[in-house]
């Protein structure tokens, strides 16, 4: 499993990165910090006592710290598209001496800015996908003619800023959509960081 960890700058991502991965996050020529993070589980080591193997390996995860997802630079959204879950911090807590790039801290605000991102930028990919179809003649247009229907129902749902998931695809709609990069089909998962003793 891989997980992509968002948000916008002093969101706390770097210090989530650490808790999951031990690790400081490095970047390498211009690469996203990876690591690998430990899922615990107890009912891993109950089975272990029962079962007593030479050897107990725990699930592991791939963490990717990705930075920039604000700015909307190209390839910024790659290791995005390529996570099976986005972690999406969202910072919630209010501290002077850490700045906010927008001035004042605002959860719902910032949440609201990416989920709007991301449907955005899968609205975008289905116009372009759209748009390459149609531009086919004859054949390979007949043969897309499921296809063609099926993201041109999808985008009133990212134009009202529905996520896809929420979407009935079907057994032909999940297998046209399957390779597609969509990130609001995606789990995301809502990191709030909030300050100690804060509600």
């Amino acid at each position: 499993m891989r997980l992509a960890l968002c948000g916008l700058p002093q969101s706390g991502k770097r210090t989530i990165f650490r808790l999951l991965t031990g690790v400081e996050p490095q970047e390498r020529g211009g690469r996203c910090p990876v690591g690998v993070g430990v899922i615990r589980d107890c009912r891993l080591e109950a089975l272990s006592e029962v079962y007593r193997p030479r050897r107990v390996t725990p699930l592991t995860m791939e963490v990717v710290l990705v930075r920039g997802v604000e700015s909307s630079e190209e390839g910024v959204y790659r290791p995005l598209e390529e996570a099976d879950v986005i972690g999406l911090v969202v910072r919630d807590f209010r501290q002077e001496s850490v700045f906010h790039i927008w001035g004042e801290v605002d959860a719902q605000r910032d949440l609201d800015f990416f989920l709007k991102e991301f449907a955005l930028r899968d609205w975008m990919f289905l116009q372009k996908r759209l748009e390459r179809i149609e531009k086919d003649r004859g054949r390979t247009r007949e043969q897309k003619r499921g296809e063609l229907e099926i993201l041109r129902s999808l985008l009133p749902h990212l134009e009202g800023e529905r996520p896809l998931s929420e979407v009935e695809l079907g057994e032909e709609g999940e297998r046209i959509l399957g390779s597609y990069p969509l990130l609001t089909r995606k789990r995301i998962l809502v990191i709030l960081n909030r300050g100690e003793g804060e509600e």
